[in-house]
Parts: structure tokens; C-alpha cells; sequence
């Protein structure tokens, strides 16, 4: 299984590109398709993946939370990432590993991030920001 590939392939590249990497080891799960990695910065990330097989996605990390009262009280502690969004379009999307969520349910979750201010247009096809809230039912 691709699975048992993952952190191997993601240490070879780090090797290869000569970019440092940083997770825990212990918050691996192989049946899980999540794992956290500090980086440098956003450079050392399109190092990575070009050469990537196996690694699907790469987002800058904001917040986690065990329900969302939690993640909003988390985001909410750190302003400082929403001012370059502001007036920008943006785009919201939930995205459920081992679950899911009805479009309604999910356009209310996106709704409570209003506190987040951003005054830019909504562009569902081309944002200048994309924003992810990944639920893990796993």
C-alpha cells in the first residue's frame, strides 16, 4: 500500500531538495492522510512536492481544534495571519476525512469564520486565497 511509502518518500525528498523538515513521528498514522511538517518556508514546500509522488496536497497550517468553539478561539489568537487577506478574493472549503458533511452543513460552518472581517469578493473558481477546514472522523 502507497501508505507505507509516505514518510520514506518525504525523507528521501527532503534529502534530495536539501530541505529541512520537522513532524512528529509519533502522530503518524499510516491510515490516516494527514501529517503536520514544519518548513522553512513556502519555497521548501514547491521543493518538495514537484518530485512528489505521494503527497497530495501542502497548506500552511493555521489552527486545530477538537470542536469548532475550540478552532475558532485558536484562530482567533492570531490576527496577525488575516490581514493579507483582507481585501483579497477568498474561497472556503470543507473537507471530511472519514466523514462527511451536507452542502448546508457546510455552508454554515463557513459562515462562522465570518469574524475572520474579510471584506475581498468570494471567487468559488480562481480566489487569491484558499481555505481549508479539514474534519478527521478517523
Amino acid at each position: 500500500m502507497h501508505a507505507d511509502f509516505r514518510l520514506a518518500e518525504l525523507e528521501a525528498l527532503s534529502q534530495l531538495e536539501k530541505v529541512p523538515i520537522e513532524y512528529d513521528r509519533g502522530t503518524y498514522r499510516a491510515d490516516n492522510p494527514f501529517l503536520l511538517v514544519r518548513l522553512a518556508d513556502d519555497d521548501s514546500a514547491r521543493r518538495l512536492v514537484r518530485r512528489s509522488i505521494l503527497i497530495k496536497e501542502v497548506c500552511e497550517f493555521w489552527a486545530q481544534g477538537s470542536d469548532y468553539p475550540e478552532l475558532f478561539a485558536v484562530v482567533k489568537q492570531t490576527p496577525e495571519r488575516w490581514v493579507d487577506f483582507m481585501t483579497c478574493s477568498f474561497k472556503f472549503h470543507i473537507d471530511g476525512f472519514g466523514g462527511t458533511r451536507s452542502i448546508k452543513e457546510q455552508v454554515e460552518i463557513i459562515n462562522r469564520f465570518s469574524f475572520l472581517g474579510f471584506e475581498g469578493p468570494i471567487d468559488l473558481k480562481n480566489p487569491d486565497a484558499f481555505f481549508i477546514v479539514y474534519e478527521d472522523y478517523g
